[in-house]
């Protein structure tokens, strides 16, 4: 894996704008002339989209093609399997087995710098470490970079505005105080700076937390709904975020490919018809052959019913896996009221759904193969059996959509739901603060493997019998 950056890309293309500008002394002879400006300058609003298809025109001819799903994600066979190419503007990511050739081929048609390993990429450090639990060298994404710019600027502005030093005089081991409701504040607006300051904060706290730090993701998206009228205790609380990931640093994403066995788990095989007839996971038109070894995806779901004291609304918690190796999270206050913890779980699990749909799909439009239906882990018994057995009837008619949508991705074949004890469901750092004992638990085995290895996706809360 390279990466690439195309020097004055938005130069290569030609503008659509009618822009002109008067020739100042610089130009000599030309002063005070009427200039019409043809190239696609930094600072007009359709640069970025003639750049766009400037490059697209290129990546064309020279074979590549575009996901369907994602425009800025391209991808050409090449033997036994795809090599694939993401864009971030102007930078290029190249994930291939001869990424020299693709050097060669994109500095025939532009200015290219760059074409090493990204060991720094949007804001996220990117490095092979070790594996203890394989012994081999995997691929580790982490905002430890970021951090080090952030915090002492959050240091310092804290200097500024309370005379504090630091973040916190001791070690913090959780992002938030277990039993704390920003709702609950009472507390006088901040000034107008301290506002700024804080949903500067925030938008910090959510670009790590979108990088690699799952553990930080309800704490953050909580505080996030204060951003316009935060109170000195909604600031505090964001700045003892960041105070947890000053010391708890280290956390990583492995990418590891080992696919997680579930063979203890015991899905029984029903009759449909009777319900959704002979139905079938849709697969999308644009979808490529699949090539190279097949992924297995898991889903952990959850909600904290209730969560809001202030609306009575309930959390969401999502986190998803391709083999042993999260991808996706997400912690959201639900938009409705339930009366139950059964009715947030099925709005969660909606969700959830919605989500393995779209990954699936994105998956089959770039030549992944699945494995498989994706594996849903749930804590929630009655949702489970609810979702599983055809002749359940709902008596809560304001979850039909919800239930529904459940029920028919697991007749077509789309996803098995499973149980999962609350103890080992790590969706459940996206739903509520924990206990450092809990939170450590849950999030060692994804964040900072040590010497137990990648347990989270081990199957031991069931016998083999």
């Amino acid at each position: 894996m390279t990466c690439v950056d195309i020097g004055n890309a938005y130069f290569e293309a030609e503008t659509t704008e009618k822009v002109f500008a008067v020739a100042g002394a610089e130009f000599e002879e030309l002063e005070g002339r009427v200039l019409k400006i043809t190239k696609a300058l930094y600072g007009l609003k359709s640069s970025g989209a003639r750049w766009h298809d400037v490059l697209a025109d290129a990546l064309r001819d020279l074979g590549w093609k575009s996901c369907k799903m994602e425009p800025n994600f391209w991808y050409r066979e090449n033997g036994d399997g795809y090599e694939f190419i993401c864009i971030w503007v102007d930078d290029i990511l190249i994930a291939s087995k001869r990424n020299e050739a693709i050097h060669d081929d994109l500095k025939r048609l532009f200015k290219v710098k760059g074409g090493e390993f990204p060991s720094y990429y949007l804001g996220a450090d990117l490095e092979f470490v070790e594996d203890p639990t394989s012994g081999e060298m995997v691929l580790g994404l982490s905002c430890r970079t970021y951090l080090k710019n952030v915090i002492p600027r959050i240091e310092e502005k804290l200097r500024d505005t309370s005379g504090e030093t630091k973040l916190a005089r001791t070690r913090v081991l959780t992002p938030m105080m277990e039993h704390y409701h920003p709702e609950e504040e009472v507390e006088m607006e901040v000034t107008e700076d301290k506002r700024k300051w804080y949903m500067s904060l925030v938008g910090m706290g959510s670009w790590c937390m979108q990088l690699c730090r799952i553990d930080i993701a309800y704490a953050v998206n909580s505080m996030a709904s204060y951003r316009h009228s935060p109170s000195e205790s909604h600031l505090s609380a964001v700045l003892r975020i960041f105070a947890y990931v000053k010391s708890r640093g280290a956390a990583s994403i492995k990418f590891r490919t080992e696919v997680p066995d579930y063979s203890l788990l015991k899905v029984e095989d029903y009759d449909w018809i009777q319900q959704y007839g002979d139905i079938k996971e849709e697969v999308p038109y644009f979808a490529i052959q699949p090539k190279g070894p097949p992924v297995r995806m898991t889903c952990f779901v959850d909600a904290n019913h209730a969560r809001c004291t202030a609306t009575r609304r309930s959390t969401t918690g999502i986190i998803h896996f391709i083999n042993s190796t999260p991808f996706e999270w997400t912690s959201k206050k639900q938009s409705t009221v339930e009366a139950s913890t059964y009715g947030a779980e099925f709005v969660a699990l909606r969700l959830a759904v919605e989500q393995i749909k779209t990954n699936r799909m994105f998956l089959q439009s770039i030549g992944v193969p699945l494995d498989g239906p994706t594996w849903v882990l749930c804590d929630n018994l009655a949702v489970v059996r609810s979702v599983n057995v055809p002749e359940h009837v709902l008596k809560k008619k304001h979850l039909a959509v919800a239930y529904h949508m459940a029920r028919e991705a697991v007749a077509s074949g789309m996803l098995h739901i499973v149980y999962v004890p609350t103890g080992r469901n790590v969706a459940d750092v996206c739903t509520k603060p924990l206990t450092c004992v809990v939170l450590d638990r849950l999030m060692l085995p994804v964040l900072y493997v040590e010497k137990e290895g990648s347990t989270l996706l081990k199957v031991d809360w069931v016998s083999d019998d």
